[in-house]
């Protein structure tokens, strides 16, 4: 009886050895890593700038922001092709919605000026008008995943991956590499490249 049990208790472990395993081969399968091929020397000398601060000066067309990031202050150029946009709802605005004084993100061209402050062309500025703006994010890579429940995404920098669900995006399925969106994420993890679970995003025209 006794070696009956020992059998019964070593087929056990072997089952959940078996289930363990598959379980974690499951999990590598679906890590966003194995989905889009994130590349350093892009992360290294990124083509896009992000500047987070507040608008100090305006001149025909030019914007200066001051605050943190890439650049301390920059001279954002805006122009018909910058997407200005409301933090909070992501509707789109025009030019003339910033105004000094102004809290933003700027992202735009890595390309700049040597003059102070450096001038560079703005790809988006978003207005900072609630505690969790969205983000610009310029897609580089998309993976749907293989049984078409969510599509992962590795923005030009590559220092970000988002997996982006029908939850966050009702047309998920079609964002495609060079599409901008506007990402919604509370959480990103500290890896790089750094991976967040947006709660929402919108694909910009």
């Amino acid at each position: 009886m006794k070696s009956l049990k020992k059998i019964a208790l070593v087929f056990s472990c072997m089952a959940l050895l078996g289930a363990g395993s598959a379980f974690a081969a499951d999990a590598a399968q679906s890590s966003p890593l194995d989905e889009v091929q994130a590349n350093p020397e892009v992360m290294r000398a990124p083509g896009t700038y992000v500047t987070r601060g507040e608008i100090v000066a305006v001149e025909d067309g030019m914007y200066v922001i001051k605050g943190e990031g890439s650049r301390n202050m920059v001279a954002a150029i805006v122009d018909r092709d910058t997407y200005v946009v409301e933090g909070a709802s992501g509707k789109l605005r025009l030019p003339y919605a910033l105004k000094e004084g102004q809290k933003v993100t700027a992202y735009y061209s890595a390309t700049m000026t040597r003059s102070m402050p450096p001038q560079s062309h703005a790809l988006a500025i978003v207005i900072e008008d609630s505690e969790e703006p969205a983000s610009f994010f310029e897609v580089a890579q998309a993976s749907l995943a293989k049984d078409g429940s969510y599509v992962t995404v590795l923005n030009t920098n590559n220092d970000v991956i988002a997996t982006i669900d029908a939850a966050a995006c009702a047309d998920f399925a079609k964002i495609k590499k060079g599409d901008k969106l506007l990402v919604w994420s509370s959480m990103m993890t500290m890896s790089l490249p750094a991976q967040t679970h947006p709660e929402k995003v919108v694909v910009l025209p």
